[in-house]
């Protein structure tokens, strides 16, 4: 999945917040340097919300460091 928005620090709090509380705990997992796949004890659903916001949230590392050497 890939985000349909650049979050930038400006807009990073509105973007999480629109999203499942494991989605955000994916994101910022990733933000801090984890390693994908986290061991997780939480239902399928909760995973899969997980992984989607981690590789949101790297897909967007990868867009904004592209766009800062352009």
């Amino acid at each position: 999945m890939i985000t349909d928005v650049l979050v930038t620090a400006t807009n990073r709090k509105e973007y999480l917040l629109a999203h499942p509380f494991a989605y955000q705990s994916g994101w910022m997992a990733a933000e801090d340097g984890y390693r994908h796949p986290v061991q997780l004890i939480a239902s399928e659903q909760i995973k899969k919300q997980f992984a989607i916001g981690y590789e949101a949230c790297m897909n967007n590392q990868f867009t904004l460091e592209g766009r800062e050497n352009n």
